[in-house]
């Protein structure tokens, strides 16, 4: 059932058509490091002289609109390739949901108020993937903050309600971090409530 939920939208990934006209570029350097030959923490690599920001962004994709700054540093050897398309993945264990989401004190009863139970928790599942994905092929997240974990970004979530909140729209924030070739390694399912607009 997950793996339908992706096969879906397999057109939609592999388009470059997205609200900014899209237009994705990889960033990559002189390094054969990236976060996972370093196993998600990225280290300076001495041989190329390149360090450890620039390792943790190495290969990864963004939005030419939207992407990292691309010279951080005094001799930088950091560049942009453009890319054809964007063949996006996630890395979303269930567990994030399973156990985490649905049973950590200070989430259970978040998604408990937006009529769920652990017994929706694939439904829900893939309801962040698919609107993840969505979101990140147009383009459509944002910058967070950039360690040697890698690039965090925050994508908006709308979940509606279930049960007796049937008709009732929730929206919030999941936190990914950028890994090579357009991989989106999830961080937290659940970073915070969209503010209303006033």
């Amino acid at each position: 059932m997950i793996m339908d939920v992706f096969e879906n939208l397999f057109g939609l990934f592999r388009t470059k058509t997205d609200k900014y006209g899209g237009l994705w570029v990889k960033r990559f350097n002189i390094s054969k490091e990236n976060l996972d030959t370093c196993n998600g923490v990225a280290k300076p690599d001495p041989k190329t002289r390149t360090c450890a920001i620039c390792v943790a962004l190495n290969d990864t994709v963004f939005h030419l609109a939207n992407r990292p700054r691309l010279s951080r540093h005094l001799h930088c050897k950091c560049e942009h390739m453009q890319e054809q398309e964007l063949n996006a993945t996630l890395d979303f264990d269930m567990r994030k949901i399973t156990h985490y989401l649905f049973v950590h004190p200070s989430k259970a009863g978040l998604i408990e108020s937006m009529g769920y139970t652990i017994e929706d928790a694939l439904e829900v599942y893939n309801a962040i993937a698919a609107n993840a994905l969505a979101r990140y092929a147009e383009g459509d997240y944002e910058l967070d903050v950039l360690n040697c974990n890698g690039q965090h970004i925050d994508i908006e979530i709308a979940l509606p309600g279930k049960r007796e909140k049937v008709g009732h729209i929730y929206e919030f924030y999941t936190g990914w971090i950028a890994y090579p070739h357009g991989k989106l390694k999830n961080a937290t399912p659940f970073a915070g409530w969209k503010e209303k607009e006033a």
